[in-house]
């Protein structure tokens, strides 16, 4: 009898861990979105923070907000010291700004929070002369769970 117990535990347990995953996942992609849509200025931290993990629950409810059921999703964006200029057309190199997007995700009846964050790159409208001889992709370059 008690292990029955024990194992529908674990399994609603590794349930809500899950769709907390799948609801930060749905924030980081809201927040690819409203980057690749301009519309990430209310967003956009002033500068970046160290130890992300590490900010309150409070400091998350500050934040921007995703729309997920059943969980609360919040992200942040920042863009990266660094940018290139890259080769673009044939006629035309473009700057490429990097941002790093962090989302986190608890769960409505509580649980552990999940803080997921991606390195995101897309074009600006600024024009530069002198191009990286490197290429590039745009969009999300790497993946990770911070929490």
């Amino acid at each position: 009898m008690d292990t029955a117990i024990l194992q529908t535990k674990l399994i609603q347990n590794n349930h809500k861990y899950r769709y907390t995953f799948e609801a930060a996942e749905a924030g980081l992609i809201q927040a690819e979105q409203a980057l690749f849509n301009n519309a990430i200025t209310p967003c956009l931290l002033t500068k970046p923070i160290k130890n992300l993990s590490q900010q309150p629950i409070a400091w998350w409810q500050h934040q921007c907000r995703a729309s997920f059921p059943e969980s609360k999703v919040y992200y942040v964006i920042e863009k990266l010291a660094f940018n290139h200029c890259i080769h673009f057309t044939k006629k035309e190199n473009r700057r490429v700004y990097f941002y790093r997007i962090s989302s986190f995700a608890i769960a409505k009846t509580g649980g552990a929070a999940i803080i997921l964050q991606t390195t995101f790159t897309r074009f600006s409208s600024e024009i530069c002369f002198i191009p990286t001889k490197r290429k590039l992709s745009l969009g999300r370059l790497s993946w990770y769970q911070l929490k």
